[in-house]
């Protein structure tokens, strides 16, 4: 599917009793070329017309093209719907206003035209031929009130799927500067920045921060202090992990690579503020993070604080690697996986399902 958002006409007229075998337009008798027109990108375009054959007199036909003169310099595709007509034109002598028309040629390009600088059918002049038609030739042409007409049409056309994201990136970048400015915020974010006695304030947007986060719909939707003061105590986090939150909250996104960047530490205090401000989506970037990171010696510690959590992914994971390791993470953990099979006797049972499971005994 997709969609037009970008239209350019190009008309061109040459008065063909006019021309002669001395053409000064170019250096080639017969040939005529028209102005380039610049397009998006500054894309260049001609129109070409040969008409040595009827000058020479060995065939009654002459040839007309639409010719791209000079490629971008980017590799992104371009993708061009095109329509391309020839027309002859009577003018009327007095008035000067066309009184007839007939149509020599006309076609519209299918599929659409892409273009990029990596095209296997560019000459060594850099210059792609999009249209190349031979027509008759007929006597009118050379009458003093004929013109020979080439008009083309080209919209620049984009793949839904494109424009889609494209829009989604405008609107994340729009809404990180909304974030950043602080512009039309009705409530001030108050949090600690870590002890030191001072703190850091955040100007924000009740409906955003409701739209995204359960939490703060249910705090702003009732008549508590803070919605009336429209300002918020956050004393759940340090600055530095709120600016991740409050980052997410507004783009969906944390860090520079999606959360690649984000350390485990980072990850194990975000998830613990994503499920208290009701953030399904940065939890689970989070247990990604920390499921990526197992060792046997940090197994358990890291599967109570799952079950702690409530992180059902990361506890999954944490399951099969434990039992996958069983006997060196025993050996390492001391009383700690005895005591966690004594808190959670099901999670025992998991664990005991999976090494059976492993080792075949049914």
């Amino acid at each position: 599917m997709f969609v037009h958002h970008m239209k350019y006409t190009y008309e061109w007229s040459l008065d063909v009793h006019s021309l002669s075998s001395s053409s000064s337009s170019t250096s080639m008798a017969g040939i005529e070329k028209s102005p380039v027109m610049l397009t998006k990108n500054n894309i260049k375009w001609h129109l070409y017309v040969d008409l040595r054959q009827v000058y020479r007199k060995t065939n009654q036909s002459f040839t007309v093209r639409l010719l791209l003169d000079e490629l971008p310099k980017s590799d992104d595709n371009q993708i061009l719907d095109i329509e391309f007509n020839v027309y002859l034109v009577a003018k009327d002598d007095i008035t000067g206003h066309t009184r007839q028309l007939v149509v020599l040629y006309t076609t519209r390009l299918s599929p659409p035209v892409m273009i990029n600088s990596n095209r296997t059918d560019i000459d060594t002049k850099n210059i792609v031929v999009v249209v190349d038609k031979e027509l008759p030739f007929n006597d009118q042409m050379t009458d003093d009130n004929h013109q020979l007409v080439l008009y083309f049409e080209l919209v620049y056309i984009e793949p839904r799927d494109q424009i889609c994201q494209r829009i989604g990136t405008d609107l994340v970048d729009s809404l990180r500067t909304l974030m950043s400015s602080g512009d039309h915020s009705d409530v001030t974010l108050v949090v600690g920045s870590g002890g030191d006695g001072g703190d850091r304030q955040y100007s924000a947007h009740k409906c955003i921060l409701s739209a995204r986060s359960e939490f703060f719909r249910a705090m702003f939707a009732n008549p508590m202090k803070e919605s009336n003061d429209n300002r918020v105590i956050i004393d759940t986090a340090d600055a530095d992990v709120f600016d991740q939150l409050l980052e997410f909250i507004y783009t969906g996104s944390i860090g520079s690579g999606g959360g690649a960047d984000i350390d485990p530490i980072a990850a194990n205090r975000l998830l613990v503020c994503a499920e208290y401000y009701s953030l399904p989506d940065l939890k689970s970037i989070c247990e990604h993070i920390l499921s990526q990171t197992l060792t046997t010696g940090s197994a358990i510690d890291l599967l109570l604080f799952a079950i702690k959590y409530n992180a059902r992914s990361l506890r999954e994971k944490l399951i099969d690697y434990v039992a996958n390791n069983y006997l060196e993470i025993e050996l390492k953990s001391g009383h700690k996986l005895s005591d966690l099979f004594k808190t959670e006797p099901q999670l025992m049972q998991s664990i005991v399902h999976k090494i059976a499971k492993l080792n075949n005994i049914y």
